[in-house]
């Protein structure tokens, strides 16, 4: 069975890792956007919806596609005594993992009691069981963000991660999109992807002044010019 993942933050985290080791110093507007007293938990009490899409695509020589995934998830946390969550999934060509190519995972209350769904096109996978309170918040909060011990990231939420970076390459990195009130990531780089080796990284990332992810864009070129992979996210959210 495929965990929940959000596919293209969770790269995201790995390539804003291995940022220059030198130290810059940023532009006053985006220092100034993202020192306001950013946090994740600040950020997902906030919060009372959000819909996303994710989608992560493999293409090989001359640009033929091998395979793609796609994730839509809504949740809801408005009523924290009634959490909701929907995820729907499909796997398409290198993607496909034990004959699964469509999956939906939904958390919600059945006579008081948190269910937690997985329905495949293979029935074999589908399961259903009863979890408690704990592990349907903690599952939902891990959609917007995860305790490393040090910083929190590797879901929506991105403001610890931009404010850490600000400092690990060149001014002209970051910026803010006034008109939209966002401030953004736009940088090319060189580095090494898990599964295509070294490549060259084309990004574009936005977040919001809660530090939320609303708009991803990253494209891995290999060396070679053999494997190109092309993520995005696109998020939208509502308030309490």
């Amino acid at each position: 069975m495929k965990k929940i993942v959000i596919i293209a933050t969770l790269i995201l985290a790995c390539v804003f890792s291995v940022g220059c080791q030198k130290k810059y110093v940023p532009d006053p507007a985006v220092e100034e956007y993202l020192n306001s007293g950013l946090t994740a938990q600040k950020a997902f009490d906030k919060l009372s919806s959000c819909e996303y899409t994710s989608s992560e695509i493999f293409l090989g020589e001359d640009d033929e596609e091998k395979g793609r995934q796609v994730s839509r998830t809504t949740f809801s946390i408005e009523d924290k005594q009634n959490l909701t969550l929907v995820m729907e999934q499909t796997f398409q060509g290198t993607y496909v993992s034990e004959g699964v190519t469509e999956q939906t995972l939904t958390l919600s209350k059945r006579d008081g009691q948190y269910i937690y769904c997985t329905q495949t096109n293979v029935p074999s996978k589908n399961q259903e069981r009863q979890v408690d309170d704990k592990f349907a918040l903690d599952l939902i909060s891990s959609l917007v963000f995860i305790d490393n011990g040090a910083y929190d990231g590797g879901g929506l939420y991105y403001g610890d991660t931009f404010m850490l970076n600000i400092y690990k390459y060149p001014p002209e990195s970051f910026y803010v999109d006034e008109e939209s009130d966002l401030c953004v990531f736009d940088e090319k780089m060189h580095i090494k992807h898990e599964s295509i080796g070294d490549v060259r990284l084309y990004q574009t990332t936005k977040i919001n002044r809660l530090g939320l992810l609303e708009y991803d864009y990253e494209k891995y070129v290999s060396d070679d010019s053999t494997r190109t992979v092309i993520s995005f996210v696109e998020a939208t959210y509502h308030y309490i």
